[in-house]
């Protein structure tokens, strides 16, 4: 079959941490679009984020499931206050 054709995909960052990523490639002998690469196509191989995510101490996945009960209250007892309840 013919090659994949490839596509530019730009994202936001600090200058910052692009000058220190920009390092670590050099360190390691990669160029930025090939670490990236790497971390797409393990994403893609693996079906989620390689390495754990946190948000605010918690799990993502923790925090969308207590979402989602909060919402499922919300719609059996008609009580919307559960929706907007602060969290943790």
């Amino acid at each position: 079959g013919k090659a994949d054709k490839n596509v530019t995909i730009s994202v936001r960052v600090k200058a910052e941490t692009e000058k220190e990523f920009t390092k670590f490639c050099e360190k390691i002998g990669l160029t930025k679009s090939q670490a990236i690469n790497i971390f797409i196509e393990k994403t893609i191989r693996e079906q989620a984020i390689p390495f754990p995510v946190k948000l605010e101490g918690k799990d993502i996945i923790e925090k969308q499931a207590e979402r989602i009960s909060k919402l499922q209250t919300a719609l059996f007892t008609g009580n919307e206050d559960y929706i907007w309840e602060e969290d943790d």
